[in-house]
């Protein structure tokens, strides 16, 4: 089983206040949505190469954790 590492500054990070704005949710929210998003990618695209996945099952994956 794969993991990956996440920083206690993410939840602080300017970057991560900037996607909760741009997405209208909370920063918690955020937080879960990038973490099922690694979560995925470790399944779906271990090389981190996204570039040949539709963007509606990426954001599927995201929403739904499937």
């Amino acid at each position: 089983m794969a993991w990956i590492e996440s920083h206690q500054s993410l939840g602080t990070h300017k970057k991560l206040f900037a996607l909760a704005e741009l997405l209208k949710i909370s920063r918690p929210q955020a937080v879960g949505h990038l973490h099922f998003l690694w979560w995925w990618a470790l399944d779906n695209a271990p090389d981190g190469d996204l570039s040949n996945v539709p963007i509606r099952v990426v954001a599927t994956s995201i929403v739904t954790g499937k």
